[in-house]
């Protein structure tokens, strides 16, 4: 789907979805209404939740983002969850699969339908035809907005390359949200979001924010080259202490051609963002490798 909706090739109905998205993000309050035509009445879809869940290789992900879906707004409103270190341990389930607990069907069921009492009552508003629900309200308590203010100066104060700001411009809404859904899931009748639940909240948004800034400034390019320069830096510092050869390197970029390789490595060794120490190989035998800088 990203990248139906990047192509620069894509038709005009594939990248109109990109701004149906941002707009779906922020509407749950509100509406969404889709285009209108000459016999076609838009309809209005009141409350929207959007939830869009994806998983991918990063090579295949990354491929498909430019650097326009983070000025445009999209790439800062999606959570990235970034897995990566050792494979866990295969485990043998304990249950069928097919098992749901009967607690989770019935608060799973309570929440569709919507709970007549305590601060889940809703009111049912007939708008020409249309239906839409006034939106229950979950309050915070003291902690929770001392810690959210806090957490929003921390972001103000916080540096970062312009564009990077988009990105940590989002992480409040990001933890907000995270802290709703904790507080609904933990209580559904009387709903509050605490400075427990906002702290977990913060923690999980900043993170996940900076592992989304870390690798857009490693993996998003716009062109060839820049593309090369990035999967370079990429390599050598995942080469960790040991660092990579200049054979490895090339073998690893056989694709590459070596004059634009050479000329990407003298540039990175220019600007000290790696580093070509010698040490003494086997046999007493100097040994030159790249080291990852910063």
């Amino acid at each position: 789907m990203m990248q139906q909706i990047n192509d620069a090739r894509a038709g005009i109905h594939n990248t109109l979805i990109r701004g149906d998205l941002k707009d779906l993000w922020s509407a749950s309050q509100t509406f969404f209404d889709g285009s209108e035509y000459a016999n076609v009445r838009a309809v209005k879809i009141y409350n929207p939740n959007l939830s869009i869940y994806g998983t991918g290789t990063p090579e295949v992900f990354w491929k498909t983002i430019t650097s326009s879906n983070t000025s445009d707004g999209l790439l800062p409103r999606l959570l990235l969850f970034d897995v990566d270190g050792k494979r866990p341990n295969r485990v043998v389930p304990k249950v069928d699969i097919h098992h749901v607990p009967e607690r989770l069907v019935n608060a799973c069921k309570a929440l569709a339908i919507g709970r007549q009492e305590g601060n889940f009552k809703s009111t049912a508003i007939h708008d020409e035809g249309d239906k839409r629900v006034l939106a229950a309200t979950v309050p915070m308590d003291e902690g929770a907005e001392a810690a959210l203010k806090d957490f929003k100066a921390k972001l103000d104060a916080h540096e970062c390359p312009d564009e990077s700001v988009p990105l940590i411009n989002r992480t409040a809404e990001h933890a907000i949200k995270l802290a709703l859904i904790v507080a609904v899931a933990t209580d559904l009748e009387n709903p509050v979001i605490n400075a427990a639940k906002m702290a977990w909240a913060i923690e999980l948004a900043w993170h996940l924010t900076s592992r989304m800034v870390a690798e857009t400034n490693e993996r998003v390019a716009d062109t060839a080259r820049e593309s090369n320069y990035k999967r370079i830096i990429a390599q050598i510092k995942k080469a960790g202490k040991d660092g990579m050869s200049d054979g490895v390197l090339a073998d690893k970029n056989r694709g590459m051609p070596e004059r634009d390789r050479k000329e990407i490595v003298r540039d990175l060794l220019a600007s000290e963002r790696i580093a070509n120490r010698t040490t003494a190989g086997t046999g007493g035998r100097p040994r030159s490798r790249y080291h990852y800088v910063k």
